[in-house]
């Protein structure tokens, strides 16, 4: 299983080694989330231009869900908001049931709890020169700034 602490490389979708990082397959992932939800895509953006995950929003038959993939991990969030184009994400306790398959086939589900908590210093470590860089340029606050970040 995936660990988060330290931060895996390339984890930003930044590296000094070009061509090192391999992207998730966003198609077997939505195929994944129809099974799950039943719903009506309503955005599909797997463009990585000026951030490093594939965005997907779903609205099923009682809301609409905003699924956040890393590119380049198998990391998901699910947020059922949006809030000034930020996204107000679910707790681990509100979505573990529902996309409990996520987790069966390997995806690491981020709740809320996870996202916003703070970084150590210690969480760096296996970080390149290029992620350090853009780490230090853009400040992040927490876990959801860097796996899910909008970096140009």
């Amino acid at each position: 299983m995936l660990q988060l602490h330290p931060l895996p490389r390339g984890i930003t979708g930044f590296s000094c080694t070009p061509n090192s990082l391999i992207l998730q397959d966003g198609k077997s992932f939505i195929s994944l989330l129809y099974s799950i939800l039943r719903g009506t895509l309503e955005c599909e953006d797997t463009n990585l231009q000026g951030k490093n995950y594939y965005y997907f929003s779903i609205k099923s038959t009682d809301q609409e869900y905003h699924v956040l993939l890393n590119a380049f991990f198998p990391i998901v969030a699910i947020s059922c908001e949006l809030n000034y184009n930020k996204f107000i994400f679910r707790s681990s306790e509100e979505i573990m049931n529902q996309f409990k398959l996520l987790s069966e086939c390997n995806y690491l589900l981020l709740g809320k709890e996870e996202l916003e908590s703070d970084l150590a210093n210690s969480d760096y470590l296996d970080l390149d020169k290029a992620e350090l860089k853009q780490i230090e340029y853009w400040k992040p606050k927490n876990l959801s700034e860097i796996v899910f970040n909008n970096w140009d």
